[in-house]
C-alpha cells in the first residue's frame, strides 16, 4: 500500500508540472516527456492497485476485452426440467416450437424421435432435447422414486463477448422459460460453462499468494446466494473455465452477466470456498 501512495504522489506531482509547464510556454520536447512519463507512471499505478483492489483489476480486464475487438468467448448451456412427463411430451414440445403462432423464433427439426431430438434455433443456436421417463431413470430402475426429465443441452458458441450476453438474455433465457412453462415442470435447474482463452482472469484473483505446484488441481466453489438454505446457485473457478450452476433463468442471466463481462458482485468473490 505504501507503494501506491508514493506513485499517486509522484503521478499528482507530474501533473502538476506539465500543468506549469504549458502555462510557462516550456519546450514542447520537454512537455511530450512530461506527459510520456504520466502515462508510463499511470500505467505502473494501475498495476499496483489492480493487486490490492478487485474492482480496480476487473476494470482493466473489461477495459482489455473492449480494447480486443477480435476477443471471443466459448460457451455452452444445458438445463434439466423435472416433472410428471409422459411419453408425448417430446412431441408435444416440437409441436409447440414449431408453431410460428405459439413460438417467436424460427425453429427447424434436424432429426427427431419420441425420446430425442436435435433443433437449430434462429439458424444459430443449435440444441439437443432429450426425454427421459419417471420409469426408466437411474433412480426408479434402483427402487428408488423419481420424476421424469426434461434436458436442453446446447453445442458450444462462439461469440465476442458482448453479444454472447446478450444471446442469453434475447434468445436462451425467453426459450427457456416456455419450455418450463410448456412442460409444467416441478424443478428446473441450469447450467453454463465459460471457457477463456488464455488466463481465466477470475482464477488469477485466487492463485497470486499460491504456490505453483497449488495450482493444477486448485478449484473454487462461490456459493452467490448465501441466504438460500439449499445453496445450489454456485459458480465453480478453474484454471481455463467459470462453470455456473442456477435454479431460475433470473440467476443464469445474472451470473452469466457477471462472468462473462466480468462484473462480479466483489464480496461473493471474496466468500469463495476452496
Amino acid at each position: 500500500m505504501a507503494l501506491i501512495i508514493i506513485y499517486l504522489v509522484l503521478w499528482l506531482s507530474l501533473l502538476l508540472a506539465i500543468i506549469f509547464s504549458f502555462r510557462l510556454s516550456l519546450p514542447p520536447t520537454t512537455i511530450i516527456g512530461q506527459i510520456g512519463g504520466l502515462i508510463g507512471l499511470s500505467a505502473a499505478l494501475l498495476q499496483n492497485l489492480s493487486k490490492h483492489s478487485l474492482p480496480v483489476y476487473f476494470w482493466l480486464q473489461r477495459l482489455r476485452l473492449r480494447l480486443n475487438w477480435g476477443a471471443v468467448t466459448r460457451w455452452r448451456f444445458a438445463a434439466r426440467f423435472d416433472g410428471d412427463f409422459s411419453e408425448d411430451s417430446m412431441e408435444n414440445v416440437l409441436t409447440f416450437l414449431c408453431d410460428p403462432k405459439s413460438f417467436s423464433m424460427q425453429v427447424r427439426v434436424e432429426s427427431r424421435n419420441s425420446r430425442q431430438a436435435i433443433v437449430t434455433i434462429d439458424g444459430s443456436l443449435v440444441l439437443t432435447l432429450s426425454l427421459e421417463l419417471q420409469e426408466f431413470s437411474e433412480a426408479n430402475l434402483a427402487g428408488g422414486e423419481d420424476k421424469a426429465h426434461f434436458a436442453v443441452v446446447s453445442r458450444i458458441l462462439e461469440l465476442p463477448y458482448r453479444y454472447s450476453v446478450e444471446k442469453i438474455q434475447r434468445q436462451i433465457v425467453p426459450l427457456l422459460t416456455v419450455l418450463a412453462a410448456r412442460l409444467a415442470a416441478s424443478h428446473s435447474s441450469f447450467e453454463l460453462d465459460v471457457e477463456f482463452r488464455g488466463k481465466n482472469p477470475f482464477f488469477e484473483v485466487y492463485i497470486a499468494h499460491l504456490r505453483p505446484e497449488q495450482i493444477d488441481d486448485f478449484r473454487v466453489t462461490l456459493h452467490v446466494d448465501s441466504t438460500s438454505p439449499s445453496r445450489k446457485d454456485r459458480v465453480e473457478i478453474a484454471s481455463k473455465h467459470v462453470h455456473i450452476t442456477a435454479t431460475s433463468t433470473d440467476s443464469l442471466t445474472r451470473l452469466a452477466s457477471d462472468f462473462i463481462l466480468l462484473s462480479p458482485d466483489v464480496k461473493v468473490l471474496l466468500g469463495a470456498s476452496t
